[in-house]
């Protein structure tokens, strides 16, 4: 078995059989999974290199694992006996732009080239890669068709998909049916579109949802202004910044009036260094009342044509809502959309990797001064389904907030007497965005610098203990009527080397029988598997662990100094069965320190045609599992990481993997989302976004018409062949 570093991820596209290495495949699994995944970019494999092949720093260098291109994988299990593997990139239109400007070709000596800044891929003028690496969601809009599949992406359109090749078909939505972010002000080829991870299909009434949202001043302060204007002058910079942070650091501001002094400081340094004046920033910056951000919120529905949309309004104000991180996870009841701000931050940091290359106290002082922690409670938004007419532009929401953080959810179908039960994995003092930087030290020992295999992964190790909760909310009003919520240590008072039983410590994904299925679904969700990474000391940044103290404080369970205890001895994960009826783990397996479990997905059993069995249909069925496995059982990194598949019954996760695969060319170093399809055919959806209209919808409302002339060539040479040799 081939052993490959921790944060290792490659590209390779494969097309082969897995090994059966433990156990025996079991006899009744049919259907396909769909897994995606981020897959490095055109220039590297995950993790990028700290040199460029000619020596110079590498601008990439320390990104996140989650910057990286959509490597699909399918999971075949149509044949009896055997389990087929076949992965692709994932190639949207913006692809063909970066890979023709990859390094090494004359448009990336010119400048003219995207560069992965933390969890987007941009450049000033090309705009910004839909990476389409993590979530799918199935749909077909009439009983007869085939499943259709789609490919998601928190910063781009969602995208058809042909699950037979796994190449891109369209994307859903032309350009002009999606609210961009600064269309106008930054003329990019690409531009930045805020939208759902987990848009909904409902395939009662085959509907299906997005969500579109625009926040308007990180990404034009940081991508623009910064990297233009900075590196042009970086030594007089360096300096300046210094002097810089430590007037920012004496004063008072309000989150809006730090950024206006940000941005007002680039153009200030910019004359000082023109003119060698000797006036300071202080004297310099006075703050200015005018409003900075323009927020809109946009619920979209397709029907396999031209897209609906509706902006929504807050129901007590009457204003537009505004999304203040992100809106990764929405969900669909038989009368309710609902949307969530999720606890899954985009701040201003989260646009940056080395912004001053290898200096590593400026890298680390711009990122103390631009970030900020998740919120402590999930905003929700409650929209009926009926009050979404196509003639009218607006629609009004409804509010409620949850108790605690939230990135993913899940409600129930069916809403009676308009109570709406929702079942929320709650990441408690975890943020999915954070992750390790090269000049990060770990929290349990300062000294020490975190392992090489961690860098550019992510820093999820928690600072409180995350909980399970089903929440019943009145979806007129938006009153929380009833809140369970669970949580488990998993061992007695301090004692973690007494861990015996389930535990709740960092919750990541989940799955359950029928999850994001074209098919339909019960009506409510009885039972609900969990992953839970535990804690590990490579996980937790000293930073991080700063960041959080006040927070920790404030809203967590555990105090502060505890949660460091645990992290030092460590605790690994498990995967959990929750029986939301009594809200109770009522099963579990515990994995070995060697062991980290990255994706999960519940596979119905096939019957047959014989659907005799005592088996509630929820545990009817396997969990399979994406891991990366040590060679060495305490979990060090010396000996690399296998990639493995383990198969669970469903009905008994005590027993252990029932199966193991694997296979030497299996190297992923980040797997999100999957997706269980019981039959795939090709597409039948009558329904294309014709590529060179939609990018010259674009330049069309460039005003410089030099630089409209010189894209449209730039496309006509580099994107659109790829488009007419397909019969687009």
């Amino acid at each position: 078995m081939r052993y490959y570093p921790l944060n290792f991820g490659s590209r390779t596209e494969l097309d082969l059989t897995l090994n059966i290495i433990a156990g025996e495949l079991p006899t009744d699994l049919g259907g396909y999974v769909f897994v995606n995944s981020a897959a490095g970019t055109v220039n590297f494999s995950t993790p990028p290199p700290s040199d460029l092949p000619d020596g110079t720093p590498n601008q990439e260098y320390g990104a996140t694992v989650l910057n990286g291109d959509g490597l699909l994988y399918r999971f075949d299990f149509s044949e009896p006996g055997r389990v087929l593997l076949k992965s692709r990139l994932l190639k949207p239109a913006c692809y063909y732009a970066d890979e023709a400007t990859r390094y090494g070709t004359d448009y990336y000596e010119r400048g003219l080239h995207f560069i992965s800044k933390g969890l987007s891929r941009t450049h000033l003028h090309l705009g910004t890669r839909n990476q389409l690496n993590t979530a799918l969601v199935a749909f077909k809009f009439r009983p007869e068709d085939p499943t259709h599949l789609a490919a998601t992406f928190d910063a781009g359109r969602p995208h058809l998909i042909d699950p037979t090749t796994l190449e891109i078909v369209t994307p859903i939505g032309a350009q002009a049916e999606w609210l961009q972010n600064f269309p106008d002000e930054l003329e990019q080829v690409f531009p930045m579109v805020y939208a759902t991870a987990h848009p909904c299909f409902d395939p009662y009434t085959h509907d299906f949802y997005a969500a579109n949202f625009q926040k308007s001043l990180t990404n034009l302060i940081f991508n623009t202004e910064w990297d233009h204007r900075l590196s042009k002058v970086a030594d007089f910079a360096l300096k300046e910044l210094h002097k810089f942070a430590d007037w920012v650091l004496g004063q008072s501001f309000s989150p809006e009036d730090l950024v206006d002094s940000i941005r007002q400081f680039i153009p200030f340094l910019n004359e000082k260094h023109d003119t060698a004046h000797k006036r300071e920033f202080s004297d310099h910056f006075r703050i200015s009342n005018t409003s900075l951000l323009e927020s809109e919120v946009r619920i979209l529905h397709w029907r396999g044509g031209k897209m609906d949309s509706w902006r929504i309004l807050d129901g007590d104000s009457g204003e537009p809502i505004a999304i203040t991180q992100t809106v990764h996870q929405m969900a669909l009841t038989e009368d309710y959309v609902i949307l969530s701000d999720s606890t899954l931050k985009f701040a201003m940091d989260m646009l940056l990797s080395l912004p001053f290359g290898h200096h590593d106290r400026l890298n680390a002082l711009v990122r103390k001064l631009t970030t900020h922690t998740i919120r402590s409670e999930t905003p929700c938004y409650l929209i009926r389904r009926a009050d979404l007419i196509p003639d009218q532009s607006d629609v009004v929401a409804v509010r409620c907030d949850l108790p605690y953080e939230t990135i993913h959810f899940s409600v129930d179908y069916r809403n009676p007497e308009d109570r709406i039960t929702l079942h929320g994995s709650h990441n408690s003092a975890i943020c999915g965005g954070e992750w390790v930087r090269p000049f990060d030290r770990l929290a349990v020992d300062p000294d020490q610098p975190v392992p090489a295999n961690r860098i550019g992964g992510m820093a999820t190790s928690a600072m409180d203990i995350s909980r399970v909760g089903k929440h019943v909310i009145d979806g007129r009003s938006g009153e929380l009527l009833e809140s369970q919520v669970l949580h488990q240590k998993g061992f007695p008072k301090d004692r973690v080397r007494a861990l015996a039983g389930p535990h709740t410590w960092g919750a990541g994904l989940y799955t359950f029988r029928g999850y994001q299925e074209a098919e339909p679904a019960p009506d409510r969700i009885r039972y609900i598997f969990h992953q839970f990474n535990g804690l590990v000391k490579e996980e937790l940044t000293r930073f991080v662990y700063e960041l959080y103290l006040d927070y920790n404080e404030k809203h967590a369970e555990i105090p502060a100094e505890k949660i460091l205890d645990y992290h030092r001895k460590g605790i690994p994960g498990c995967l959990c069965r929750l029986d939301t009826e009594p809200m109770e783990l009522t099963d579990h397996f515990p994995f070995g320190k060697n062991e980290i479990m990255l994706s999960l997905q519940f596979i119905p059993r096939r019957r047959d045609g014989d659907t005799t069995t005592e088996l509630d249909p929820g545990l009817d069925g396997y969990l399979l599992c994406l891991m990366q496995v040590g060679l060495t059982p305490d979990g060090s990194q010396d000996g690399g990481y296998s990639r493995q598949l383990y198969l669970f019954d469903a009905a008994d996760l005590r027993a252990g993997p029932v199966c193991k695969l694997s296979h030497d060319n299996l190297a992923w170093s980040l797997t999100i989302h999957s997706i269980y399809c019981p039959e795939i055919a090709a597409p039948t959806l009558d329904y294309r976004v014709d590529i060179p209209e939609d990018c010259n919808w674009v330049l069309e409302r460039f005003p410089d018409e030099e630089k409209q002339r010189f894209f449209r060539d730039f496309l006509e040479q580099e994107v659109f062949p790829h488009y007419v040799t397909r019969g687009e």
